[in-house]
């Protein structure tokens, strides 16, 4: 009977004996690695991406020193994209199991985000909010109670996607978009070429357009001289002169204004008049912006240049400061001359006068009080 209750004893701890053993031995699963990892916040990038996949890569399990070192290679999809990362996970042994200690990078597995979706009007918006930012600091550094420098210099007002071709594989594409700006008498129609990155944090990003500048996407500007309206100077000019002037149509795609016009000197008793149409040019190719946005910054510094040492400032100064145009004014890339109709020379010079415009020689016109 002794002997029996002896054995019964010694089997019994073996028996505990194994089951320590195995509980020792017990690491965690591939699921329970995943709960791990999604309770971390992993990927980094987007703690939200749930993780769907997990695949042990290799593994090294030491009992004796209480250390369990798994490789493993995740995926984890969020709303706009999908996370494939590799890591280097730690566990050590403790008295309640095996808990994870340290979670790394690791380089040699694969790693990869793949986009779910295309860039779209979000995104879009997000890029013009940051270009109009850039332009709003610049003139809100220059303008003061007396002057407004911000009618050449003004935000982006509008913009659409017009179409766009997206690589998924690549996370690259190309957004083609329809810009416009606004002053009190001139709307640009700009066409625009985006080129979208998708990153590593699951965001789409222009990468490679200067936001502060946004000159880089800018492939074609159009003047649209639509918001210039009709005058009467009758009464009140200061040659004494009688003028009406009524804009009766403007064609930007055509670079054309109709004008019904009339004009009689009060002194001299004679008088002049015109109907027809005023066709322009403007002075940069802005149907062609890349190849003539070089000249168009040389002209920039140099007037920049002139303005900064003239005392007078003719109106750039603010307080001591000086007010230089920026790489966005559209006072210089504005710039128009006449080509024909009789009698539009003096047609032009007035519509210089009501729509805040500088006349030159009679015939250029272009935006005045800008940033």
């Amino acid at each position: 009977m002794k002997r029996r209750i002896i054995a019964l004893c010694m089997a019994l701890c073996c028996v505990f004996s194994l089951f320590g053993c195995g509980a020792a031995k017990t690491v965690k699963s591939e699921q329970e690695i995943m709960a791990d990892l999604q309770e971390k916040g992993m990927p980094e990038e987007n703690p939200d991406a749930k993780i769907t996949e997990l695949e042990i890569i290799k593994r090294q399990t030491n009992a004796e020193d209480k250390h369990d070192l798994v490789y493993v290679t995740i995926q984890a999809e969020a709303e706009t994209a999908k996370y494939v990362r590799s890591y280097q996970v730690e566990y050590g042994l403790y008295d309640d199991g095996w808990v994870l200690d340290d979670v790394s990078w690791f380089e040699d597995g694969e790693n990869k985000t793949v986009p779910l979706t295309e860039p779209g009007s979000a995104e879009l918006d997000q890029f013009f909010r940051n270009v109009n930012d850039g332009i709003n600091a610049h003139n809100e550094k220059y303008s003061d109670e007396d002057e407004n420098y911000t009618i050449s210099n003004p935000p982006y007002s509008s913009w659409e996607i017009t179409s766009q071709e997206t690589d998924v594989e690549s996370g690259t594409a190309t957004m083609y978009v329809q810009a416009s700006r606004e002053t009190p008498f001139l709307i640009t129609h700009e066409t625009m070429v985006l080129p979208w990155t998708f990153c590593e944090d699951g965001y789409w990003r222009v990468l490679q357009i200067d936001i502060a500048s946004v000159n880089d996407a800018i492939q074609s500007i159009a003047l649209d001289w639509s918001k210039l309206t009709s005058i009467d100077l009758s009464e009140e000019n200061y040659y004494h002169n009688s003028v009406s002037l009524n804009v009766t149509d403007t064609d930007y795609s055509n670079n054309a204004i109709s004008v019904d016009y009339y004009w009689f000197d009060n002194v001299e008793q004679t008088s002049n008049s015109y109907t027809g149409t005023i066709q322009y040019q403007t002075v940069y190719d802005l149907s062609n912006y890349q190849s003539c946005r070089d000249k168009i910054q040389r002209d920039i510094n140099e007037y920049n240049a002139e303005e900064r040492s003239d005392k007078r400032g003719h109106g750039r100064q603010v307080g001591d400061d000086f007010a230089p145009l920026s790489s966005t004014s559209l006072y210089l890339l504005s710039e128009c001359k006449y080509l024909s109709g009789d009698n539009s020379g003096i047609a032009i010079g007035y519509l210089g006068m009501y729509s805040y415009c500088i006349t030159v020689y009679g015939g250029d016109w272009y935006a005045r009080d800008y940033a």
